[in-house]
């Protein structure tokens, strides 16, 4: 009975910590200069959050850097 529990309860809590961990994705930036910079992108939250971040995150080797909707041509 035990086991089944023991289970249940990893089977409930690894789809939560697998959807926690998903911050940054790989993808690319294009800034208002044209320039495509490829590396890692994190997005603005979803809602109710999302009125609170309004900054799309990118991070490479190189640079890691917040870029408003302004700066960027898109993402």
């Amino acid at each position: 009975m035990k086991n089944i529990e023991l289970l249940l309860i990893i089977g409930l809590l690894f789809p939560i910590a697998i959807y926690a961990q998903k911050d940054y994705e790989s993808g690319y930036v294009v800034t208002n200069d044209n320039d495509t910079l490829v590396g890692l992108v994190k997005d603005r939250k979803q809602p109710p959050f999302g009125k609170l971040y309004k900054k799309v995150y990118f991070k490479n080797k190189h640079k890691k850097q917040k870029y408003s909707s302004n700066q960027i041509i898109g993402y």
